[in-house]
């Protein structure tokens, strides 16, 4: 009898602490830094993607299209060579395995004086 209750005695503590409850999964995300940069006509800036809770890799693109600068694959941008007025792009990484997970990045624009 006394190895029953010290049997459900250690099932009630394992329980209490933790012990048996499912492991946290976080939910996936994807954080891009830098936030902002300040660029001219035909600069570049090196963005970087840290994904969380998952493996996949990010899809990067600029919103606007090439009018406002171009990305390539490794988050590296090149700010249009030409620029007649401050303006911001918006940089945005999605997660390629949910690509209605992201995070955004702005890069304001400004002409050669």
């Amino acid at each position: 009898m006394k190895k029953i209750w010290i049997g459900i005695l250690f099932l009630v503590l394992e329980t209490a602490c933790g012990k048996s409850s499912a492991p946290f999964v976080g939910t996936p995300g994807v954080i891009v830094l830098p936030t902002t940069v300040t660029l001219g006509p035909g600069q570049t800036q090196q963005f970087q993607a840290t994904v969380v809770y998952t493996s996949t890799g990010v899809i990067w693109s600029v919103d606007g299209g090439n009018a406002k600068g171009t990305i390539n694959q490794n988050g590296n941008y090149t700010a249009p060579s030409s620029i007649s007025a401050t303006t911001t792009a918006v940089v945005r990484a999605k997660l390629a395995n949910n690509t209605s997970t992201e995070d955004t990045s702005n890069v304001d624009l400004t002409p050669t004086p």
